[in-house]
């Protein structure tokens, strides 16, 4: 039996998109997701939704709410769809059986989280957090005058309707000719008479196409498709019958899906998970031989080439920025620093015994991460619920990152 509405299916058909393909369906991983109503073949399109169906900031029905609330205001796209949202969620929309398949609540969106979970969040994600945060309170800010005046939209309704937005928007990028090769600038086709042409916005929304579900494995092209009128997304993977179709918002770690979307990618093995060593890790962090001269002499040389910040560490098990900061260090720990210190960090050490420093301090410096990892992973333990065992997924995700650097990097057994 179909979990779609009949209201919305019906709306659908009425406005020119006959959906066949995908039905929706609950899923024990994800919740709510489209099923194949029969085998899905590598290439096929998932969805072709009519271009007059979309939602952008230059929609009329959008732009008419924009300049009745904030009258000569410039808006961002993002805060154009927010406030159509939340004026339109009412039963007496002609945009009702859309807006009525969205989620009710966006609280497991890590800024919505409890302020218990939050504090046993990774610094990192909190501090992504609390920027998404801070960018919807802004955006609320630059229309609350409106909203309040107009009556129609308050701050619960308008936050509801700005993460609808952000989880749910799609850009629009064209799409891309069939594969396997691109043809040149001189083989595309004009665009047909009648034709609609790509709208001049970034962002929409799109009906049905948001109810697909994310999986870092899946491989798509999406876009729009000028000649056709539409915004179309092809399955390069394929898709059996009654499996779940999924799509790729991008390459996005599991800090990032939880802030930006609000859910994890199944199991804590996602190909996109990257830890950001920070600056105050690195400064605390204590390197053998290395005194404040030593330290601040690095700090100099780190700055004049670039090799201050962005230390990441990923599933690649290579990081070669910190490892070449981490020499330096070494190096500087001298009674003179060697004028090619620049070029000689980016390789291991003749010096057996300041290469074993560094393996010291990066074996250090991953135990230390771990020890943080596993405290988070108890306060969220003591939680328990749902979002608490998200955040943990997140954690498990960065232990496993850690030491399978050590290990690929022969610092543990």
């Amino acid at each position: 039996m179909s979990l779609l509405p009949s209201a919305f299916t019906d709306w659908l058909r009425e406005n020119g998109y006959q959906q066949t393909l995908l039905d929706l369906s609950e899923f024990p991983e994800t919740g709510r997701g489209m099923r194949a109503t029969r085998d899905i073949a590598a290439g096929e399109l998932l969805v072709s939704i009519p271009v007059h169906l979309l939602l952008t900031g230059s929609t009329p029905d959008v732009v008419e709410v924009g300049e009745r609330i904030c009258p000569g205001a410039r808006l961002w796209e993002h805060q154009l769809l927010a406030l159509f949202l939340a004026c339109n969620r009412h039963p007496t929309s002609k945009w009702a059986p859309y807006i009525s398949v969205l989620p009710d609540a966006f609280d497991t969106i890590a800024s919505m989280m409890p302020l218990a979970v939050k504090d046993a969040m990774p610094r990192t994600m909190r501090e992504m957090a609390g920027r998404i945060e801070g960018k919807m309170i802004r955006d609320w800010e630059g229309v609350r005058a409106g909203c309040e005046r107009d009556g129609s939209v308050t701050f619960e309704t308008y936050r509801w309707a700005w993460f609808a937005v952000n989880t749910r928007c799609i850009s629009l990028n064209p799409f891309p000719s069939s594969p396997p090769s691109s043809p040149s600038s001189s083989q595309r086709t004009q665009l047909p008479a009648g034709s609609v042409p790509p709208p001049p916005t970034k962002i929409a929304l799109a009906p049905l196409l948001d109810l697909l579900n994310h999986s870092s494995s899946s491989t798509v092209q999406a876009g729009l498709h000028a000649p056709s009128s539409t915004y179309r997304i092809r399955t390069l993977d394929g898709c059996a019958k009654c499996q779940q179709a999924f799509i790729n918002y991008g390459c996005h770690g599991n800090v990032a899906l939880l802030c930006e979307y609000g859910f994890v990618d199944a199991g804590n093995l996602n190909p996109c998970d990257s830890i950001t060593v920070t600056s105050d890790a690195m400064d605390v962090l204590v390197v053998e031989g290395e005194d404040a001269r030593s330290k601040e002499v690095a700090r100099s040389v780190l700055r004049g080439c670039g090799l201050d910040g962005d230390f990441v560490m990923d599933r690649t098990h290579d990081p070669a920025r910190l490892l070449a900061a981490l020499r330096v260090r070494v190096m500087c720990t001298g009674s003179s620093v060697p004028q090619d210190v620049t070029s000689r960090c980016w390789c291991e050490m003749e010096d057996a015994t300041m290469e074993a420093r560094v393996k010291d301090a990066v074996t250090r410096l991953c135990e230390g991460m771990i020890l943080e990892a596993r405290e988070g992973m108890g306060k969220l333990d003591a939680i328990g619920g749902q979002a608490a065992g998200m955040v943990r997924t997140v954690w498990e995700g960065m232990i496993d990152i850690l030491q399978g650097t050590l290990t690929e990097m022969n610092y543990v057994e």
